[in-house]
Parts: structure tokens; sequence; C-alpha cells
């Protein structure tokens, strides 16, 4: 049985926010990237919530939007 880690890996998912690592390792270091990131050894990692929370709000911005052009 996999446990599932409390953080997911940017490297992993860098992709889903539109840049490659090394354009999400520059945001980090500026202190720009989407959500807020932190460390678990060298690994940058994204709190799992708060990596859900912000997709979940975008979807519910374009199914607003969505809905509004529907009228």
């Amino acid at each position: 049985m996999k446990t599932e880690t409390p953080w997911v890996d940017v490297k992993e998912v860098c992709h889903l926010y539109g840049l490659t690592y090394p354009s999400a390792k520059n945001k980090i270091a500026a202190g720009n990237f989407p959500v807020l990131t932190y460390k678990v050894g060298k690994k940058h990692v994204i709190d799992r919530r708060v990596h859900e929370q912000y997709f979940e709000s975008h979807r519910a911005q374009g199914l607003a939007a969505l809905a509004s052009t529907e009228r």
C-alpha cells in the first residue's frame, strides 16, 4: 500500500501551471510562483491541498464564465 504524501513535487506538476521546471524554479526564486512552495530536502514542493484548491478555484471561475456566456 502506497501512502500519499501531504505535498506534490513542483517538478511533477509544473506543466499544469504552464511552466517548464527551470521556469518554475526561477518563479519560485523570484517569489512569483502562482502558489506558495516550500522545500523538502532538495525538492521544491506544494502543499497538496493548496495545489488542489488552486485548480478547483480556476475550475469554478471557468464554469462561471462559461455559464455567463451561455445566456
